[in-house]
């Protein structure tokens, strides 16, 4: 596995805190969710489902203007 740099690392942390689930991370970070998984518990981080946010559903309408803003 590719080291985190500390801007990551901070950037992971951040979000976790903010409550955003795994898949969005890995996401914003351009890494794979179980990447995400695995450096999180490294550092002491869990995924309590019922303390994250899930991202809004979006049809290919909304998307597109959601890329497009």
């Amino acid at each position: 596995m590719k080291q985190f740099t500390k801007q990551e690392e901070t950037k992971l942390k951040q979000l976790h805190e903010q409550g955003f689930i795994r898949n969005e991370i890995a996401r914003q970070l351009h890494r794979s969710p179980a990447t995400i998984g695995t450096y999180a518990n490294k550092i002491g981080l869990t995924f309590d489902r019922t303390l994250t946010k899930t991202r809004p559903k979006r049809n290919k309408r909304t998307l597109h203007h959601y890329m497009l803003t």
